[in-house]
């Protein structure tokens, strides 16, 4: 529980020190005030995390970055199920009549500009989510002798899951924003967070998927099968916008959104990837044991 709260405490200096300079910084820089409040925050949580481990304050598992073992198979095989999960949900929704497919698009190098950004962003946001809650946070909290595997599963994946609904609130800020002003783009995300029957259904959803990710970490001891799954589901979300059409249909948490990781559709789909790749990932470790 220490180490959970450390990472709080260091969370909370790195957001006060952010909301401190970002008025001063405005000043000078020829960005919106939001913006440099952000990208303040993203470099002194990257600049902390370098120095937690360096200073061997927290862990990393740098032998979850070896490429022996689970490397381009581990990588591409979970890439290819989380994404042929999500097409899965969405062709079953398909047969409910709560989507199409589009293939209205034709010019070739419009699909490939689109598929090469839409892969470029999953593996960015798969390495940096991946390196940051399974690598840091989950491995940090299970290497406390305080905390059980439970435990660490559980307070890693609530986080993972709540940060993902933070987004979205705007706050209007004045010509000559102050440190006030800073606290109020900080607090605003809070606000998603209160509506809590939009949040619910996609909330359990990803903390489901964070659980799975988890699990398979421990499992392998490798970060490549979860970059592998979290950046094939991304790169389908990525693609979604181009290649379905969603008609929502209530109630949501049956149904789900066009995210398909929330509601029961999503939830159950979630988990039967679960059992499939424990199930895979046992043979696999037995495998590259041998």
């Amino acid at each position: 529980m220490k180490s959970f709260l450390k990472i709080l405490g260091l969370m909370l200096g790195i957001l006060l020190l952010s909301a401190f300079l970002a008025p001063i910084l405005f000043q000078f820089l020829p960005f919106k005030f939001e913006r440099i409040l952000n990208r303040l925050i993203m470099i002194f949580t990257l600049a902390a995390a370098v120095w937690a481990v360096a200073a061997r304050r927290f862990s990393f598992p740098l032998e979850g970055l070896r490429w022996k073992g689970f490397g381009w198979r581990g990588f591409l095989s979970a890439f290819a199920a989380g994404f042929l999960t999500l097409i899965s949900v969405s062709a079953v929704k398909s047969l409910l009549g709560m989507v199409s497919f589009d293939l209205s698009l034709r010019d070739p190098w419009a699909w490939t500009e689109r598929i090469l950004m839409s892969l470029a962003s999953a593996l960015v946001i798969g390495v940096i989510e991946e390196l940051f809650f399974r690598g840091f946070i989950f491995s940090s909290l299970r290497k406390n002798r305080k905390v059980s595997f439970l435990a660490a599963l559980i307070l890693t994946n609530i986080f993972y899951s709540l940060i993902h609904f933070t987004g979205g609130k705007k706050v209007f800020i004045g010509p000559d924003p102050d440190f006030a002003d800073s606290l109020k783009v900080l607090s605003a995300p809070l606000l998603n967070l209160m509506d809590w029957q939009a949040v619910l259904p996609g909330a359990v959803g990803l903390f489901l998927f964070g659980i799975i990710l988890s699990i398979l970490f421990a499992r392998t001891g490798s970060l490549y099968p979860c970059i592998g799954l979290h950046a094939g589901c991304v790169f389908f979300l990525k693609m979604d916008g181009v290649l379905i059409r969603h008609e929502d249909r209530l109630p949501a948490w049956v149904f789900g959104s066009g995210q398909n990781y929330d509601g029961l559709i999503g939830w159950a789909a979630i988990i039967l990837l679960g059992i499939l790749l424990g199930m895979y990932y046992k043979s696999e470790k037995k495998l590259c044991s041998s």
